[in-house]
């Protein structure tokens, strides 16, 4: 049997994969790849990422005051006016994952917030309020 710390250093962990939403014309945060609204494809880097259709137009960033940090400023509308809904997928290998999802508009803090993540109900209540699943 392999001693304790051998074994962790065995153990692979999975790689931070951070991604922020945001219009193509957007600040960028640093340390986060940007998925801008493109359909599912290939993102460089052996990243496979997108959303079920294009999304471009319902991107959004605030340039608020009201931001904690530029990654808090932008975001995707992913339930449409008229109804619709829009999907994001990414491709990971098979595994555990801890998955972080924000949800919210810094200008505007109505509403509540609920997003799957593999079949699982993850919600974001009103703004400031954190919730965990």
């Amino acid at each position: 049997m392999l001693p304790e710390t051998r074994l962790r250093s065995a153990i692979k962990p999975a790689p931070k994969i951070r991604i922020s939403f945001r219009p193509a014309t957007a600040e960028q945060a640093s340390l986060y790849r940007y998925d801008n609204g493109l359909p599912y494809g290939s993102r460089g880097l052996g990243y496979y990422y997108g959303w079920d259709q294009d999304n471009t137009a319902n991107m959004f960033d605030r340039d608020s005051s009201r931001s904690y940090s530029e990654r808090y400023d932008a975001g995707a509308v992913m339930d449409l006016p008229n109804g619709e809904k829009r999907y994001w997928h990414i491709k990971v290998p098979n595994g555990a994952y801890n998955v972080r999802v924000v949800a919210g508009d810094p200008d505007n803090g109505l509403g509540a917030y609920s997003i799957d993540v593999e079949g699982r109900r993850v919600r974001c209540g009103p703004r400031g309020e954190r919730i965990r699943n």
